[in-house]
């Protein structure tokens, strides 16, 4: 009399082979979602805030191209003036 096997049941052996095949790839993807935060670092401010000297210098000059150029990137930038009179 010779052994088979139904579609339906599988040998303990079977079974543990196929669950041994299932682990391991699991396991990986489990390790990589939880250290992508990890490697990719922080996630860039969607909003910053520059503080410069007088309206009339150059710092806040270069304050306003940087704003121009960030914005073209959906950063909102917020340029102030450090001179209180």
């Amino acid at each position: 009399m010779s052994k088979t096997t139904s579609n339906q049941t599988l040998p303990k052996e079977s079974k543990r082979r196929s669950l041994g095949k299932w682990c391991v790839p699991i396991a990986i993807s489990a390790v990589a979602l939880l250290a992508t935060p990890w490697l990719l670092g922080p996630r860039v401010p969607d909003r910053i805030v520059i503080a410069t000297g007088s309206e009339q210098g150059a710092y806040f000059a270069f304050a306003n191209r940087y704003k121009e150029i960030l914005e073209r990137d959906g950063i909102t930038v917020e340029v102030r003036s450090t001179v209180l009179c």
